[in-house]
């Protein structure tokens, strides 16, 4: 089939991870997957190549000298440069593409053997969710679970196979190795959804036409095999058989066998004696395709022997080549020799193995006839490969969203005010009949929050309608997705590999030493129970010696801790306290909340039980010191507390929406939540270069994220206080701004993602109220008012039900 043509206007913009192949001076078959990959989507796509980058805690385009040693120096696929972004600093990765809905990363490599492998991938998957960019991954096999040899890989690849159940598409490199993941997954009663997992079998060659081998049948003796040597792969049994086919034929006798490829420790003492022992067998280990190809003029036919692959590249590359080749007869290697050129055996039985070596060396016939068969095939090629990626990614790019039923839509000019109160959107026919409608509820006292999204005309009702139809779609999609993640890894408990830290506990801080350091001592009293517990303290650039303090009092200690170079902000700090490495979840808190010691080991064992949750949330009190006095310690404020649930519910496993529901924080203090460490890194991955307190993302992220995107999402609460704040803030002349703009908003988001509007309402009064005082503050202070985005508090009218005061005496 020819190549598909796309128009520029159709070409899919396509993030390919390329980072593994890059670093590997030895090329793999899976290397071999990506490079070949990455030279076809250049032609059918708008194609990228990234990397994971640990120091920025995201991907980034890959540069100029990775360029080169991807491909080799003067060697780049024509069109395909590197991004212009490459190697710059201070950027959001997600903000290089146009259209991140329309975008599709794609991970390749399996890299589970890695450290921290996994974990990036969580993060950049989790990163590019929250930014609209989907994710599909390349799925190769099943072998570690599959085969004795391999249980030491076992842990890794079953952590490996929870984290890609959270892509939006898996795609499995052949048929047999698709249902094998179906099974793994239906095995454990956790199902694959419906198009999650497509399965796109990899290509046979680079042409569709086989090659024709040159010279004699008869004058060819040599008997090639690439890939490499290890158990599965069955090179032992091979030579094994080998040598006994020499004793019985003379034909075989006059073969002489050349194996190329990396060897493996397990079988290495007894494939060396085998090489050593038979003069007519020659090792190479690792050669480059060059040394490779220059060998194939002579070979008679290939063998791959393997029991167990995904797919079975060195057989696809045999027949590409134009050889017969001896492999298998049962899993994906027999379905990549169905279409002939292959003699297929149990290579599970050495006789057998024997027996086919024998034939293949005695019968020029046989070989002959192969040789026909491949001609006769019109190989799978790597451009067919690219293009079926294509294909898959546009099947699972979803279209616009279509009107959700639990989207209540109400008629301004009809509805009476309770009911339009109680819609999501409610659509008026003039501005003056929405400007009555809240008018109205304001007089008659509705107790409940209003929708932010009142229209005007139908065109913008349906607009609204559509968008807020598409949000809750995302969140009932991210809800299945992390539901199932979380039943597989507490399916997988005690089997998948452990990241070494369960749960760190972070302190930022930033010259608050006296703070940090009676927190740091605090928090040092609860670590000898924990194995599997870090605190870990992130200094701003301090410059009230705080890091001085702690490497006197600390060195020595379980204490890890980290000094920015240059101050970068308070949101900033929480970056970089998302970029640690090696937990599987973080309790982000200040230096001056202090964490309840009563309630420690409840929360990490009832979160050890929830693992795999992508959040916890905390019930917790507050606090009020600007500074600590000479008789105040962690037991003194804490039973100084103000209580902010008092009648919370019972401990356990709540959508965040309930949740949500319990305080009126809605998640704006850092300190009450826990997060799985891949959604803290997505919720504060923002240069955060923005004016302060102008948006959510500059503010309040943490709220922004939770809310946007797991407001369906099952979370761990825990009832009782766990931790108490401080509740004094340094930022008096933001709180106008904080009360009139920010928590409107947060509170509109509450509503869309399902928290209760009754519950709500009288939050939302208590705002209002905050506002004028902060405002009345702000003029006793001589503090101007910061109101510039004057449309932005459009959404404070129908919060407060009144138009707020937005200037201050001085």
């Amino acid at each position: 089939m020819p190549l598909q043509k796309f128009s520029p206007a159709t070409l899919p913009t396509i993030l390919l991870s390329v980072g593994e192949t890059v670093d590997s001076a030895a090329r793999s078959g899976i290397h071999r997957v990506v490079v070949e990959l990455a030279r076809t989507l250049a032609t059918v796509s708008n194609l990228h190549l990234v990397r994971w980058d640990a120091q920025a805690g995201q991907l980034r385009p890959i540069d100029h000298d990775e360029f080169d040693r991807l491909f080799g120096c003067g060697r780049w696929p024509a069109g395909l440069r590197p991004h212009p972004a490459a190697r710059r600093v201070a950027y959001r990765f997600s903000d290089l593409w146009e259209s991140p809905e329309e975008t599709w990363l794609i991970d390749p490599e399996v890299g589970h053997h890695i450290p921290d492998r996994m974990e990036a991938f969580a993060k950049a998957l989790s990163q590019c969710r929250e930014r609209g960019i989907r994710v599909a991954t390349v799925f190769y096999d099943h072998i570690p679970l599959s085969h004795a040899a391999y249980q030491a890989d076992k842990a890794a690849h079953l952590r490996y196979l929870a984290e890609i159940s959270r892509a939006d598409l898996i795609l499995p490199i052949s048929h047999w190795s698709a249902r094998t993941l179906e099974d793994f997954y239906a095995g454990l009663g956790l199902a694959a959804p419906d198009g999650q997992i497509r399965a796109a079998p990899l290509a046979e060659a680079r042409q569709a036409a086989p090659a024709v081998a040159g010279g004699q049948e008869t004058d060819k003796r040599l008997i090639l095999l690439v890939g490499t040597v290890e158990p599965r792969k069955r090179q032992v049994e091979f030579l094994r058989a080998f040598a006994r086919a020499q004793k019985r034929s003379a034909a075989a006798r006059g073969m002489r066998v050349l194996l190329a490829g990396s060897l493996h420790p397990a079988v290495a003492r007894e494939f060396e004696a085998l090489v050593q022992a038979n003069p007519s067998v020659d090792y190479l280990r690792y050669a480059p395709d060059e040394v490779i190809a220059d060998r194939l003029k002579d070979t008679a036919f290939t063998a791959f022997v393997s029991e167990d692959e995904g797919f079975g590249l060195p057989i696809a590359e045999s027949l590409a080549a134009g050889l017969p080749c001896l492999c298998a007869n049962f899993g994906a290697m027999a379905e990549v020799a169905e279409g002939g050129g292959c003699l297929t055996v149990d290579v599970r039985q050495e006789a057998a193995l024997e027996e086919a070596i024998v034939r293949l060396s005695e019968d020029a016939d046989l070989r002959l006839r192969l040789r026909s068969e491949i001609a006769a095939r019109a190989l799978r090629t790597w451009d067919d490969y690219a293009r079926d990626i294509v294909r898959e990614l546009s099947l699972a790019t979803p279209g616009a969203a279509t009107p959700a039923q639990d989207v209540r839509v109400a008629q301004g000019d009809v509805e009476d005010v309770e009911t339009l109160a109680a819609s999501d959107v409610a659509v008026f026919s003039s501005t003056q009949a929405r400007d009555a409608f809240v008018a109205a509820a304001a007089e008659a006292g509705v107790k409940t929050l209003l929708p932010s999204r009142l229209a005007v005309g139908e065109a913008e009702g349906a607009r609204l309608t559509a968008e807020l139809s598409g949000f809750r779609q995302r969140l009932a999609r991210i809800a299945r997705v992390e539901k199932r993640y979380a039943a597989l890894r507490q399916a997988l408990a005690g089997e998948a590999r452990e990241r070494p830290v369960f749960l760190r506990v972070v302190l930022s801080t930033y010259n608050r030493r006296d703070f940090v350091i009676e927190n740091i001592k605090w928090l040092l009293a609860q670590l000898p129970k924990h194995a599997d517990l870090e605190i870990a303290v992130v200094d701003n650039a301090s410059t009230d010696g705080t890091a001085e303090a702690i490497e006197q009092m600390f060195r020595g200690t379980r204490l890890r801790w980290v000094v920015n170079p240059a101050n970068v902000g308070m949101l900033g700090n929480m970056r970089e306290c998302s970029l640690l490495q090696g937990a599987e979840y973080v309790w982000l808190v200040g230096d001056d909340d202090f964490i309840v010691p009563q309630q420690f080991d409840a929360i990490v064992d009832s979160l050890k039980r929830q693992r795999g949750v992508p959040l916890a949330y905390l019930n917790f009190g507050v606090y009020y010191r600007q500074a600590l006095g000479p008789a105040d310690t962690p037991e003194r404020v804490m039973a100084e507390k103000v209580l902010l649930a008092e009648r919370p519910i019972a401990s356990g496993v709540y959508p965040v929406r309930t949740v949500a529901a319990q305080h009126d924080n809605l998640f704006t203090a850092i300190y009450i939540n826990i997060w799985r460490s891949d959604v803290l890194s997505a919720a504060y991955d923002h240069t955060f270069a923005g004016k302060p307190f102008v948006d959510l993302v500059e503010s309040i992220p943490c709220t922004k994220t939770i809310l946007e995107s797991f407001g369906e999402c099952d979370s761990y609460w825990h009832a009782p206080v766990s931790i108490v704040g401080n509740a004094h803030n340094s930022w008096v002349r933001h709180r106008p701004r904080w009360h009139a703009l920010l928590m409107p908003q947060a509170l509109a988001l509450a509503r869309d993602a399902g928290v209760d509007a009754e519950t709500l309402w009288p939050w939302a009064r208590l705002q209002g109220e905050l506002y004028d005082e902060a405002r009345g503050l702000a003029a006793d202070l001589g503090l101007g008012l910061d109101m510039s985005e004057a449309d932005a508090f459009d959404i404070s009218w129908p919060t407060f039900r009144r138009r707020l005061v937005q200037s201050a005496s001085k």
